[in-house]
């Protein structure tokens, strides 16, 4: 017999290899799928953050592009919310909350006037670096595990943070 009628003899794998490698595996899917969860809803929290980072410096940039009053509002408990040009009729955009996060809003930053500075009724936000923010939101995973903050100054400029 010559050597390659032995060869197509032995093609494949043997039911030991196959259960070693189905293990392995295991193992390894039962010691990382605890991290990938944490990153996924971690990257679920800065997504949302994000959102909002994005709204309001939407706002920010058409109140001073524009130079009217434009407002960041929600229906809904923060699930959704829209940037909206004083007096238009339809808003400029619309964001959304990803899934299983809480946002708990802090002062009063419902817009911005012409210059880009916070609405009047916005002044009493001061400068918000701090945790809870003065002015801004907080964002937290469902289960409390991890959080971001979203600052808003009386200038107007917005900044996300975590601890």
């Amino acid at each position: 017999m010559s050597k390659v009628g032995i060869m197509n003899k032995y093609k494949g794998f043997t039911l030991i290899e196959l259960m070693i490698t189905v293990a392995i595996m295991s193992i390894l899917l039962t010691v990382g799928l605890p991290s990938f969860q944490s990153i996924i809803t971690d990257s679920r929290l800065t997504a949302t953050a994000n959102a909002m980072l994005s709204a309001y410096q939407l706002a920010r940039f058409e109140a001073i592009k524009q130079h009217k009053d434009v407002y960041v509002t929600t229906a809904d408990s923060w699930a959704t919310w829209q940037v909206t040009v004083k007096d238009a009729t339809a808003p400029l955009a619309t964001f959304e909350k990803s899934t299983n996060i809480d946002i708990t809003k802090a002062g009063l930053v419902s817009g911005y006037i012409a210059n880009g500075t916070p609405a009047p009724q916005n002044v009493s936000c001061g400068i918000g670096n701090s945790t809870p923010p003065t002015c801004g939101f907080t964002f937290k995973n469902a289960d409390g595990s991890n959080t971001r903050t979203l600052n808003i100054t009386s200038t107007g400029r917005t900044k996300v943070t975590s601890p």
